[in-house]
């Protein structure tokens, strides 16, 4: 069984750090694969994006929104931030007092050039955000999609050179994945 504990798209690969537990033998793997995610990772890394906006009180997101007095709806909210923001990294840590605690870092470009990082507090089931639970679906979401490209190989497609030498399905599989162990 694996558990993520951090996923951090580069825009040229993506890092993931994962718990193996096995026989009751734990092992924290780090891989970084240079193949573009799918689709559907970015779209689960941009829903991310929405809560960032918000949870960062990023000016020109409707205050109802900062409040907590309308209904979720990440679309007006991606809206409003005009692709200022976005989610880098996302870190994971099971708690046993706290449950689980997420912390999002990311990007917002400035008004006169530039971008500016930073990284979010921690949210827990005992955050104050209004939209919690989507926030917890929306990481959900990129958790399976993390596990559909790390284990499984949903990647972007790619289109083939014609002139390029038959390769094995044993090269595809290495190809662009390196793996290092953190701990044993």
């Amino acid at each position: 069984m694996e558990q993520i504990n951090k996923v951090n798209y580069t825009g040229e690969g993506v890092e993931v750090c994962y718990t193996l537990t096995e026989k009751g033998y734990a092992e924290e793997i780090t891989e970084y694969i240079k193949d573009e995610p799918h689709g559907d990772f970015l779209a689960a890394l941009r829903a991310l994006g929405a809560h960032f906006a918000v949870l960062s009180e990023l000016r020109g997101i409707p205050a109802d929104y900062i409040n907590g007095l309308s209904a979720w709806d990440a679309e007006k909210v991606r809206q409003s931030a005009a692709g200022r923001v976005s989610v880098t990294t996302v870190r994971i840590k099971e708690d046993d007092t706290a449950g689980r605690c997420v912390v999002l870092t990311g990007r917002r470009t400035l008004a006169g050039g530039g971008e500016l990082s930073y990284r979010l507090p921690k949210l827990t089931p005992a955050s104050p955000y209004a939209y919690l639970h989507q926030f917890t679906k929306d990481i959900e979401a990129l958790l399976s999609e993390t596990r559909a490209y790390l284990f499984d190989g949903k990647r972007a497609a790619v289109q083939g050179d014609l002139f390029a030498p038959a390769e094995t399905a044993a090269d595809d599989a290495t190809e662009g994945r390196s793996t290092k162990n953190a701990k044993k």
